[in-house]
């Protein structure tokens, strides 16, 4: 039977990087090898007749590699004080995005495998958000509570706020956008990429906040070729600490900078997935990764990754105003970066890392974002294979929300 490849031009790329022994089933393990096999988290993979031969390789690279990792440590728990609860029931829906302009006006986006869905907590209730029919989406973000912004598959850009109304992106069917942000409502970036062979790699959009959205082809940016279906790379997210200091992030490690001028690449190696990027004034931290976790942030010497520890693939990062940061991942996972106090080196990796107590009811599941609010750190997801179960928790309970 014909097998055909495409990585996405990531010949560079690990599909089945080390994933920490025993801290994962051989059942998770086949189906963690089965979504990057087939690209059902944005991995930019495609697969063409060879289900039972991406299944057996996906099995054997994964338990080997396994098997070789046996000497990394674990992460020590987190103080139980600032544990995530479960805010709300699970839904149905899979929940892949959540931001807040204040602890009363918090929105989190996802859906299903054909439709898109949100809800809003306004200080209340937690409710769902009446939206025009369409694709999923993948990621939130807002200047404010009148000005906020969701984005998706399909090319799907939907203005939230004040009332929700979809935004045309001239983008094909087979792009999946997957983050969005903006140094104000005038200024928004949104990328993303296609899992489909043949589809946009690279993509940068950018808009004044008028409703039109234009594509950025600049040559420093991973984009697609059309004559080659092997050139290019997803970016998964893009964030900034202002106009003229812009990140984004993507496939093969790729890290592209924006100084307000122009784009050059900061890519990290040896070469990782990075899914998300957050930081503050002084550090960015970047993660991701596929069976194993990859966990990068950028110091006086550049981007580094702390030292080598048990983490499962990572998806969603966000920094308080502390400069603490919060991690989530597969299988229920949910961990924290407390820095050094004042007079350590600010742009280090110095600091205490640390994870919370897992949940048994949650490994099955993934945490795909968080959200760090005045009052409380929002953390959703769920079973993101079949777009099912969203779980939303939080680190101090919601007024007016039964869990």
């Amino acid at each position: 039977m014909l097998c055909a490849m495409s990585l996405g031009a990531l010949p560079h790329l690990q599909l089945f990087p080390p994933a920490p022994q025993g801290s994962i089933t051989s059942v998770a393990r086949r189906r963690l090898g089965r979504w990057a096999a087939f690209g059902l988290l944005g991995l930019g993979v495609a697969l063409v007749g060879c289900d039972d031969a991406a299944e057996m390789a996906s099995d054997a690279a994964v338990d080997a590699a396994t098997d070789a990792e046996v000497d990394r440590p674990r992460l020590e728990v987190c103080d139980e004080a600032q544990r995530a609860e479960r805010a709300a029931a699970p839904s149905a829906n899979a929940w892949l995005s959540v931001w807040g302009a204040a602890d009363d006006a918090v929105y989190v986006v996802g859906g299903s495998t054909t439709s898109g869905a949100a809800l809003r907590y306004d200080g209340e209730n937690l409710q769902p958000v009446a939206l025009p029919e369409g694709a999923a989406l993948w990621w939130v973000w807002g200047a404010d509570a009148e000005h906020v912004w969701a984005v998706g598959e399909a090319g799907r850009i939907l203005r939230l706020a004040p009332a929700p109304a979809d935004e045309p992106s001239a983008l094909d069917d087979r792009a999946i956008l997957f983050g969005i942000w903006g140094s104000g409502p005038d200024d928004l970036w949104a990328v993303g990429g296609a899992n489909e062979r043949g589809g946009p790699k690279g993509i940068v959009l950018r808009s004044t906040g008028d409703g039109g959205w234009r594509r950025v082809l600049d040559p420093v940016l991973p984009i697609e070729d059309p004559d080659d279906p092997l050139v290019g790379l997803n970016l998964y997210k893009v964030w900034g600490r202002s106009a003229h200091d812009v990140t984004l992030v993507g496939e093969g490690g790729a890290i592209v900078h924006w100084d307000g001028a122009r784009f050059t690449r900061q890519d990290l190696a040896p070469p990782a997935v990075l899914f998300t990027v957050a930081g503050d004034a002084p550090r960015r931290f970047a993660v991701g990764g596929l069976s194993a976790g990859s966990l990068a942030t950028d110091g006086v010497d550049g981007w580094g990754r702390p030292p080598a520890t048990a983490l499962p693939a990572l998806n969603g990062v966000a920094v308080e105003a502390s400069g603490a940061a919060w991690i989530t991942g597969d299988r229920g996972f949910i961990g924290r970066f407390e820095p050094e106090p004042s007079g350590a080196p600010a742009a280090t990796l110095t600091g205490r890392w640390c994870r919370q107590t897992p949940d048994p009811a949650e490994a099955g599941h993934i945490y795909h974002a968080v959200w760090a609010g005045p009052s409380r750190t929002w953390f959703v997801g769920g079973d993101l294979a079949n777009r099912v179960e969203g779980r939303v928790r939080v680190t101090a309970p919601l007024a007016g929300v039964e869990p």
